[in-house]
């Protein structure tokens, strides 16, 4: 099976659980209602998260595929291709459709808590936009509502050197919220997941009491002072080398990087003379001849 019939049998596997999955939203669409049992209603949040991802990855698989026959060389390759995008703009927009009709369902039960990621088809999973709002108190007793810029969460997906990053702002914004229920930073959370992060809470439902056990379980695996120091000192370490003495794009890229992570450092507590023996030789090692010359 050559490679281009493997994407398109990938492809139309999840296309067919779409479908399905449509199928059981458009049906239960009509029967929420805010009285309708807690298990119903978190069901309708679990599926918008689903389809959310189906559609992100039916993108990634279109592209894939979109790929692999532009570098065909057969005659009729152009007449593929537009039968190809026509087909998946076809298929992703009958998907987009009903999300935001599940969108507008969730929202007339109560869900407008729901953060702009998990109603926005077109945003990305590396960010988020957050709307903050400051409130203070004039000198006449009215309150102000000042509209501040949008904030941008980037996703999570392992790399345990970015874990006190994410968490920070993720705390923030959205665990200290007395405004949000569990279940709903449990759904933000989870959007803003990927790779082994992801893997990491796998299988729990999408409950509020789950959101607790979720939060514990990422702590335990990637909230590890230590580890995260080592995972700096070796962000030193593999730097990558800058040959031309002229190359100042790649030499500002090392710089920057190299007091970022020692900046990271000094914060967590790590003091220079316990890495610099091993990272600083090894920096070194990475500059152009000259400039050892000039620094030695």
């Amino acid at each position: 099976m050559d490679d281009l019939t493997k994407k398109k049998r990938v492809r139309g596997g999840h296309r067919a659980s779409a479908s399905k999955l449509v199928a059981k939203i458009m049906e239960a669409i009509p029967k929420a209602s805010p009285e309708s049992p807690e298990k119903d209603l978190v069901w309708l949040r679990q599926s918008q998260i689903t389809l959310r991802d189906k559609i992100n990855m039916l993108k990634e698989l279109d592209e894939q595929v979109i790929d692999i026959l532009s570098a065909s060389k057969d005659e009729d390759v152009d007449e593929q291709l537009g039968k190809e995008i026509e087909d998946s703009d076809e298929a992703i927009a009958e998907l987009e459709r009903t999300l935001l009709q599940l969108n507008d369902a969730l929202g007339k039960l109560g869900g407008q808590s729901l953060m702009p990621m998990l109603t926005q088809t077109n945003l990305t999973s590396a960010e988020g936009n957050l709307d903050q709002s400051h409130v203070s108190i004039s000198s006449a007793g009215k309150i102000i509502r000042a509209k501040l810029p949008k904030l941008r969460l980037r996703n999570f997906g392992g790399k345990i050197c970015e874990w006190p990053e994410f968490w920070h702002g993720f705390s923030s914004s959205m665990d200290n919220n007395d405004q949000l229920s569990d279940v709903d930073k449990f759904a933000y959370l989870h959007g803003y997941l990927e790779g082994p992060a992801k893997s990491t809470i796998a299988g729990l439902s999408l409950t509020g009491a789950n959101y607790k056990c979720a939060v514990e379980l990422l702590k335990k695996r990637f909230e590890k002072k230590n580890a995260v120091q080592r995972a700096h000192v070796n962000e030193l370490k593999q730097l990558p080398a800058v040959y031309k003495e002229r190359d100042t794009q790649r030499l500002r890229k090392l710089y920057d990087s190299c007091e970022a992570n020692n900046r990271t450092l000094k914060a967590l507590g790590v003091n220079e003379d316990s890495y610099s023996a091993i990272v600083v030789p090894t920096i070194m090692e990475k500059l152009p001849e000259q400039f050892r010359l000039t620094i030695t």
